[in-house]
């Protein structure tokens, strides 16, 4: 078989202290002995309990913060070496927390990506403004160009500030919890966006976030970090597979369920249930068994409550407990059944 070729790194970094303080001197590190490839095309995120160095990271590979030690090279030269405007042309950055513009519309806030080819004066050549109208296009808000940005939702804003990192033609776009103020719907789109981005091959993503099953269903790659200060690096199905992933979110009052994907409460079960059925019904019979103490077991002889479904989309059963039983209907139905058997 042909080996898998790689993908060349536009960034990599190699034994990477990051914290604060001077390089050399003392002062507070958070992570150490990093090694870490970004290549074209990929979408890597950046995920960990809080206080682990997440945002440090990101701001370290951005060339916002020094490193403590090691080195960052950047399309194979140091990235100290670049100079902020040349800089600027191959990575962006997004970060979090409220940006006031006052009166600035949608299209003005975009082109602040063109700064760093502006000539002395600023002034926008036919090249910027295609450029521009590219980026607003490629996020999808081509509508919303003569909107005042103040006047926007949380997630517009935010794919306005996506846009404008776009406008800049990055070979490396860094974003710090760009999802934290959005609702569920807004932070899904926000992942497919960047996820888009990524595919054309054009752009490497890397990207911090707490939308953790967001992260594990659109990343090429994690970068885990533990509490410990550990940096683990792989796709999320390899993390997730080899434990490591459970084990860097593991407490003992929550753990995460490689079967489903999906965080539990771990709460001492009452009562032991069996459960009889398929489809997506079973499924979502079992968390809500859980939900209600009880734990799921496929066999047992003598259990304190079974349950037996009747249809594979809806939960419509019977409840067995002991010597007596009932029919239910739905999952509030089934609840209010065992809560008296209490």
């Amino acid at each position: 078989m042909m080996p898998v070729r790689q993908r060349d790194n536009v960034l990599h970094a190699r034994g990477l202290a990051v914290g604060y303080g001077q390089a050399g001197a003392e002062g507070c590190t958070v992570l150490s002995s990093v090694d870490i490839d970004v290549a074209a095309g990929d979408l890597i995120c950046v995920i960990g309990p809080n206080g682990v160095g997440k945002s440090t990271l990101l701001r370290t590979i951005a060339g916002l913060q020094h490193p403590l030690a090691g080195q960052i090279n950047l399309l194979d030269e140091s990235l100290s070496a670049w100079r902020p405007r040349e800089r600027a042309r191959r990575i962006a950055v997004v970060l979090t927390g409220y940006v006031d513009t006052g009166y600035m519309s949608v299209w003005s806030m975009v082109a602040l990506g063109r700064f760093p080819y502006a000539g002395g004066w600023g002034r926008l050549q036919v090249e910027d403004r295609h450029k521009i109208d590219q980026a607003l296009l490629t996020v999808g808000i081509g509508h919303l160009e003569g909107r005042l940005f103040s006047h926007l939702s949380d997630g517009e804003r935010q794919k306005v500030l996506i846009a404008r990192a776009l406008a800049q033609n990055p070979v490396v776009l860094v974003l710090d919890e760009p999802t934290a103020y959005l609702d569920v719907t807004g932070r899904a789109e926000t992942m497919h966006t960047l996820r888009r981005l990524s595919l054309h091959g054009q752009h490497a993503v890397v990207v911090s976030t707490h939308d953790i099953e967001l992260a594990l269903r659109t990343a090429d790659k994690l970068w885990l970090i533990g509490s410990d200060g550990s940096l683990r690096v792989g796709a999320p199905e390899d993390l997730v597979l080899s434990g490591e992933f459970g084990t860097v979110f593991r407490t003992d009052r929550v753990s995460f369920d490689a079967q489903s994907g999906s965080f539990t409460v771990n709460s001492a079960a009452a009562r032991r249930a069996t459960l009889i059925g398929s489809g997506l019904a079973r499924e979502w019979t079992a968390r809500a068994l859980q939900r209600l103490g009880c734990a799921v077991v496929e066999t047992d002889p003598q259990p304190d409550v079974r349950v037996e479904l009747h249809d594979t989309r809806r939960a419509v059963g019977i409840l067995t407990s002991g010597d007596s039983g009932c029919r239910f209907g739905s999952i509030a139905e089934l609840a209010a059944a065992l809560k008296q058997e209490r």
